[in-house]
């Protein structure tokens, strides 16, 4: 499937969801595929730290931190660093 398509799917479904379109058109293997689709392109672009980094803003310690490139955020502050 490709990405375009995986996000117009999603896109109507949450549409469905909170009451925008009358219809359901999509399956639900349909919606698991588009949903397999976006994260794997996600998870191309996120790098999960599973390492113990201390926020330089709040000085929180962090086990979890979701950084893109260079980038980190923060999981209490959501404030972004370099690391």
């Amino acid at each position: 499937m490709e990405l375009r398509t995986a996000i117009e799917i999603l896109e109507y479904h949450q549409e469905w969801r909170i009451g925008k379109r009358d219809d359901m058109i999509h399956e639900p293997k349909t919606i698991t595929e588009a949903l397999d689709r976006v994260l794997r392109e996600v998870k191309k672009k996120l790098t999960w730290m599973d390492e113990t980094i201390t926020c330089p803003f709040c000085e929180s310690i962090n086990t979890v931190v979701i950084c893109a490139e260079s980038k980190c955020a923060c999981d209490d502050c959501l404030n972004e660093f370099e690391v």
